[in-house]
């Protein structure tokens, strides 16, 4: 795996989402570079763990498998993949993208189980609550974005960087 390139590639979907944040092709193919790097980084803790586990004669054994310790959490990638995936198929219009996103969705549940989709779901259900409620309670109608100052615009899809 590649995973420099995993991360140059999600770098430019995170840049593109920054500028377009509608682009549900972008958040889908960010969900995947997510999912990979998520896998590649539970790889690593998963070894360090075993590393650590093993009575070591030395610390300095333990230090020279410092290169194990994850560069960002596994569950946090895999939380955000899945962010992508559920803001996906609630913003998307395209069958094919809802269908993609609802496939690594999928995914995830035969690899990690239920609690990842179970996080990711309850906060598109909280989102999709609070937009539904502010809707109710504002008179401005929801689709005039003119009507708000950019400060004022609630409920952007948070993008996470990972990057240096």
């Amino acid at each position: 795996m590649d995973l420099d390139a995993i991360r140059r590639v999600e770098r430019i979907y995170r840049d593109r989402l920054r500028s377009e944040p509608c682009d549900t092709l972008s958040r889908v193919r960010l969900a995947w570079c997510l999912f990979a790097l998520s896998l590649h980084e539970a790889g690593r803790e998963s070894a360090y763990a075993a590393l650590r586990s093993q009575q070591l004669p030395d610390a300095a054994n333990l230090e020279e498998a410092s290169f194990l310790l994850p560069e960002v959490a596994a569950t946090s990638l895999l939380d955000d993949c899945l962010r992508q995936t559920y803001a996906a198929i609630h913003l998307s219009q395209s069958r094919r993208e809802q269908q993609d996103a609802a496939e690594l969705q999928a995914l995830v549940r035969l690899v990690s189980g239920e609690a990842p989709l179970a996080r990711a779901e309850n906060w598109a259900k909280e989102i999709l609550t609070a937009i539904v409620s502010d809707i109710g309670e504002d008179q401005h109608s929801p689709w005039d974005r003119s009507s708000f100052e950019d400060s004022e615009i609630p409920y952007e899809i948070t993008l996470l960087d990972y990057s240096d």
